[in-house]
């Protein structure tokens, strides 16, 4: 997700805890991420959900 930097990720590392908690977690649980917001925490919900294309 190009909107999200380096410090965003390591928000989310030290906020969850590890990567299958990230990619578990929902929309609302994203986007509450201190320096996420609503905008970033919806496009890494979104693209944790979609189906890959093939």
């Amino acid at each position: 997700v190009k909107s999200i930097n380096k410090t965003d990720g390591q928000t989310l590392l030290h906020a969850f805890g590890s990567l299958e908690k990230i990619l578990n977690s929902s929309n609302k649980q994203l986007s509450v991420c201190p320096g996420l917001g609503t905008l970033k925490g919806q496009r890494l919900y979104q693209a944790f959900n979609q189906p890959f294309k093939r």
